[in-house]
């Protein structure tokens, strides 16, 4: 296999996956599309100061949900482990 070809697979797997997981939120957040472009423009800190003000129970759901997230595959790979201790700090 290329390397092109290589890189073509992991797009194409990292977009799948992160569509699973977006169809599951948009169900059980009742997002549309909007919200997921509009969300590209937001910076992390800026959901987090949003979450902050929010109500506890959409905290500590959100936050659940992340926890699942991270280790659903059983494995958490150090990126999403810094993420979610910037969200526990935050949130929890």
């Amino acid at each position: 296999m290329k390397n092109s070809e290589k890189t073509a697979v992991v797009r194409i797997f990292v977009d799948l996956i992160k569509a699973d997981r977006i169809i599951e939120m948009r169900k059980k957040y009742n997002f549309a599309q909007e919200n997921e472009v509009a969300a590209m423009a937001m910076s992390f800190s800026e959901a987090i100061s949003i979450l902050k003000v929010s109500a506890e129970d959409l905290q500590r759901e959100v936050l659940a949900d992340c926890t699942d997230a991270t280790v659903s595959d059983g494995f958490c790979a150090h990126s999403e482990a810094l993420l979610l201790i910037a969200l526990k700090r935050a949130l929890g």
